[in-house]
């Protein structure tokens, strides 16, 4: 157990050596901020199009993190040629994959939790409503004192709804 938790220790330190993670962590950056784009862009939909394209990102992410830092890792323990000097120390290599894929975990955790933490705040400068009316009960009589409004509304018999004034 205890080479199991060294190697994925070692493997998570290789890995946020790497600049590959800090590449698809920019990435991510960039992504969030454009969210606030495609925010404005949507009607009254801010924080969905937020919080499914901040959960989306989470996913792609993570994933794309694990294949690259996977890939990269293991190139490098085969061209450095620590592969050679680990695998005939008293580690078995199951033990030795298993500490990899832990450390690998370990790295998208930590990835998801700083993507996280970036799209609470991509929502919080935002400042887009939940989805709810955000209108006060006065609003609607706002334009009462209006003359036009008042002869509308007194040439009408029946008060159904029409054109809002603009």
């Amino acid at each position: 157990m205890q080479a199991i938790v060294a190697v994925a220790v070692n493997t998570f330190r290789e890995a946020v050596r790497d600049r590959v993670l800090y590449g698809v962590l920019g990435l991510a950056s960039l992504v969030l901020l454009f969210t606030l784009v495609l925010a404005e862009l949507s009607l009254d939909q801010q924080r969905r199009i937020v919080l499914d394209l901040g959960l989306a990102s989470i996913s792609l992410f993570s994933v794309l993190a694990a294949v690259f830092l996977g890939s990269s890792l293991l190139y490098k323990e085969i061209e450095r040629k620590t592969l050679y000097v680990i695998l005939p120390k008293p580690i078995r290599r199951h033990e030795f994959l298993l500490g990899k894929y832990f450390g690998i975990a370990l790295t998208a955790f930590v990835l998801n939790l700083l993507v996280t933490v970036l799209v609470t705040l991509v929502l919080n400068a935002a400042k887009v409503s939940n989805g709810r009316d955000v209108t006060e009960p006065g609003d609607y009589y706002a334009d009462a004192g209006d003359p036009r409004v008042q002869a509308d509304l007194a040439s009408r018999d029946d008060l159904t709804p029409r054109e809002p004034y603009l």
